[in-house]
């Protein structure tokens, strides 16, 4: 016999999700801090002499996604 899928059963699984979509970003996160704690992560002193002009940082931060 098939079971009628509920309103129930829709607001579960879809809080199910929601938890597990959380969870995963959490653990993401700290992986991506312990990446940058391990590689050594500064903070630049002086933000006018970065190697990157300003109005190439959104290409410059695409680029290194890649």
């Amino acid at each position: 016999m098939k079971k009628h899928f509920t309103d129930i059963d829709l607001n579960q699984s879809v809080g199910n999700l929601l938890r597990l979509g959380v969870m995963v970003s959490v653990v993401i996160s700290l992986l991506g801090f312990a990446k940058l704690f391990s590689e050594g992560f500064e903070m630049p002193t002086d933000y006018s002499r970065l190697e990157v002009p300003d109005h190439e940082i959104w290409s410059a931060f695409f680029s290194a996604l890649r």
